[in-house]
């Protein structure tokens, strides 16, 4: 597992999923292949946070996934369109839907799913929360310090999936 982990690390693979990645040569063995397949730098020029994203959606699409929409993902990360880990969870929805829907996914309609170039601002993420804290203020009050942040973040998430879950939730806290 030490030498699967150093064979990763060179890609600038860390953490969690370094370690998860290193525990199975299947895992290893299929990530190093498609890191080498997409060109990925080593060494120095690793960039940890493309080797991130690319494990984890290597280990979360889906096997009826066809090739074309997995590289086209993948390419996604390496261009940097999709460079956070709430983008990527967007990806494979979008991805796992057309997928399921038999329906082709051009690169224009990826980048509008996942958001590439937009971001949501602090003022309508706040406008947001606030609504959405508005909405539930007699089952929030009624439960007081029990209420379960999930649920507040899941409906500010459900009202614009752009949101980042935890400044939404940082939001909420405040």
């Amino acid at each position: 597992a030490e030498d699967r982990a150093a064979r990763l690390r060179e890609y600038g693979l860390e953490s969690a999923a370094l370690k998860a990645a290193a525990e199975s040569s299947k895992t290893t063995a299929g990530l190093l292949s498609l890191y080498d397949e997409l060109g990925l730098a080593q060494g120095e020029l690793a960039n940890p946070t493309i080797a991130a994203l690319i494990f984890t959606a290597f280990t979360k699409l889906k096997p009826s996934v066809d090739a074309n929409l997995r590289n086209q993902l993948y390419r996604a990360i390496i261009e940097h369109r999709i460079a956070k880990p709430s983008r990527l969870e967007l990806g494979l929805v979008c991805v796992h839907q057309a997928t399921k829907e038999g329906t082709e996914l051009t690169e224009a309609a990826l980048d509008e799913y996942v958001g590439v170039g937009q971001e949501l601002s602090e003022e309508s993420l706040a406008d947001i929360v606030r609504a959405c804290i508005a909405e539930s203020a007699a089952e929030i009050d009624e439960r007081r310090y029990r209420f379960p942040a999930g649920k507040l973040v899941r409906a500010v998430l459900n009202r614009n999936r752009l949101a980042e879950s935890q400044l939404a939730l940082a939001e909420a806290e405040r």
